[in-house]
């Protein structure tokens, strides 16, 4: 990946703040499909509390997000307006840390060609879609923030595959302690005034939600949800 930079400052309360102002395009190469996500004018401030190894706010923006995706058979554009993005985050006496994040942008819009398989008779088909307004609400609650600290303080001073071979026994359990966590996620995203053009004519949906929550431990758990509202399809 390429080096993401921040500019760190104590502030007088003892707490540290950490400017952004800067992303690098991040590419990613898997079986038969690259993708880049490209953020522009990104502006981004975090207050760190080190006396709960976590996070108190988080205020962001950016002018511009797009995510490209490339395979043999798909090619897809995304393309977000401008982001605004706050969060607040908090530390529990047990130790386990919590945040909750907003983000909404000002509109979004997608161009997706699919041109099929060499060997089969599916038709190459164009479709665009277009949003007029984009959220989405995150909260992560059962962080032991304190041992991914301690993780992350291990894997800044052993940064080569050598070093941590070296230390392989201390590395697991560093893990073992990071990734026993009772975490808990959930997001949701949602859109409103989608129009979809496909070649069977215009797809329109007032509104549409969806998301995600999951749960790790012995209970673990997760789940999807769907939703849309206002749904007109071709007369077709």
């Amino acid at each position: 990946p390429a080096t993401l930079k921040s500019h760190v400052v104590e502030q007088d309360d003892g707490l540290w703040r950490v400017e952004q102002t800067d992303l690098p395009p991040i590419v990613s190469h898997m079986k038969e499909e690259t993708s880049t996500l490209t953020i522009g004018g990104l502006k981004n401030t975090l207050v760190v509390d080190p006396s709960i190894a976590w996070w108190r706010s988080l205020n962001g923006s950016a002018d511009r997000i797009t995510l490209k995706a490339k395979t043999p058979v798909v090619d897809e554009t995304f393309d977000f307006g401008a982001l605004q993005m706050t969060g607040e985050g908090k530390a529990s006496a047990d130790g386990l840390a919590s945040a909750v994040v907003h983000q909404s942008f000002a509109g979004a819009k997608a161009s997706i060609d699919f041109s099929g398989k060499p060997d089969s008779d599916a038709k190459p088909t164009h479709i665009d879609i277009n949003a007029d307004k984009v959220g989405a609400d995150a909260t992560l609650d059962g962080v032991k923030s304190r041992a991914l600290l301690d993780l992350w303080t291990f894997l800044v001073a052993h940064p080569s595959r050598p070093e941590l071979a070296a230390n392989e026994a201390t590395f697991k359990t560093l893990l073992a302690a990071a990734l026993a966590s009772p975490l808990k996620v959930d997001e949701s995203a949602s859109a409103d005034k989608i129009a979809a053009q496909t070649p069977q004519g215009v797809v329109t949906i007032d509104s549409a939600k969806f998301g995600f929550a999951g749960a790790s431990g012995a209970t673990g758990s997760f789940e999807e949800r769907f939703a849309a509202y206002g749904l007109a399809l071709p007369a077709t």
